[in-house]
């Protein structure tokens, strides 16, 4: 499967749309080196997403 790998941040303050991209990498490696120096004063999530596959 094909696939790139997301940082979304989540923000249970605000309103919808709490939850946005801030970043897609072609590896998993990269994701988690950039998710680890980045702030930690919001809630990150790392996700795994298909390309060229419907979602829904």
């Amino acid at each position: 499967m094909n696939s790139i790998w997301m940082i979304f941040s989540a923000d249970h303050d605000r309103g919808f749309p709490n939850f946005f991209p801030i970043a897609a990498y072609s590896s998993q490696e990269k994701a988690i080196n950039k998710l680890e120096s980045i702030p930690k004063n919001h809630n990150y999530q790392l996700f795994e997403i298909p390309i060229d596959d419907f979602l829904g």
